[in-house]
C-alpha cells in the first residue's frame, strides 16, 4: 500500500503545526504558509485553500471535540469581514473506522456534519482519505508493508501549502515527542500568533 506522492519533510521553519483540538488559517504571504499535522487515525482533518485567495484552513479534531461549534468562527475568520463567499478546494483526511464502538460513532456523526458543512458552502471536494475511502496520504512511516497492519488501520497525516495549494503527506519528525496543546482555538497566521478560542469539546 503506498501513496503517489512525495511526502513533505524539509524547511519545516515554513511549517505551521496544528495539534489535537486546533485550527489553523494561513496564507501564501505568511512566514508560515504551509499547516501541517499528523497522527490522523479515528481523528479527522479537514482542509481547504482558496486559489483566488491564496489562503488555507486546516483542522484536528480529535474525539473529544465538537466539530460543528468550530465552523460558525472559523468561516467568519475565513471572510476577515467580506461579504463575499470564498470558494474553497478541500480536502478530508483520517476519520479512521477500525477503533472502538465509540470512535466509530464519533466518526460517523462528526463526517456527516463536515460533509454538510462542505455541501452548504458548495465547496469542491478534492480529495477524501478515510476509513470509507482509500486516498493518497497516508503517512510516510506507514509506508512499508508491514504484515501485521493489514486490514488493520494506517495513521494519515498532511501538509497544505497555501501558496500553491498542493497537499501531501507530512513526516512529522517528532509527532510521538510533542504533546498536544488541546487548546480549543483557532490559531490566525496571518496575523502572527492569534489566537481564537471556540472549539468546544462534545
Amino acid at each position: 500500500m503506498k501513496y503517489d506522492r512525495n511526502s513533505y519533510g524539509n524547511c519545516y521553519e515554513n511549517v505551521a503545526t496544528v495539534n489535537q483540538g486546533e485550527v489553523g488559517i494561513s496564507s501564501s504571504e505568511s512566514k508560515t504558509p504551509i499547516l501541517a499535522t499528523s497522527g490522523l487515525g479515528p481523528c479527522i482533518s479537514l482542509s481547504g485553500w482558496s486559489p483566488e485567495e491564496k489562503i488555507g484552513f486546516l483542522t484536528h479534531w480529535d474525539t473529544d471535540y465538537n466539530s460543528m461549534t468550530t465552523f460558525p468562527v472559523l468561516y467568519d475568520k475565513l471572510l476577515n469581514g467580506s461579504n463575499e463567499p470564498i470558494e474553497f478546494e478541500v480536502r478530508i483526511v483520517g476519520g479512521e473506522k477500525g477503533y472502538s464502538e465509540s470512535d466509530s460513532e464519533y466518526r460517523k456523526e462528526h463526517m456527516e456534519i463536515i460533509n454538510s458543512f462542505i455541501a452548504d458552502q458548495n465547496w469542491k471536494l478534492v480529495e477524501e482519505d478515510s476509513g470509507e475511502v482509500l486516498g493518497r496520504f497516508l503517512d510516510p512511516q506507514r509506508n512499508q508493508h508491514i504484515p501485521s497492519l493489514e486490514n488493520n488501520f494506517y495513521v494519515r497525516s498532511i501538509a497544505l501549502d497555501c501558496r500553491t495549494g498542493q497537499a501531501l503527506p507530512y513526516k512529522d519528525c517528532d509527532f510521538f515527542e510533542r504533546q498536544s496543546t488541546r487548546s480549543n482555538s483557532i490559531f490566525d497566521y496571518r496575523e502572527g500568533r492569534h489566537i481564537v478560542d471556540c472549539v468546544t469539546r462534545t
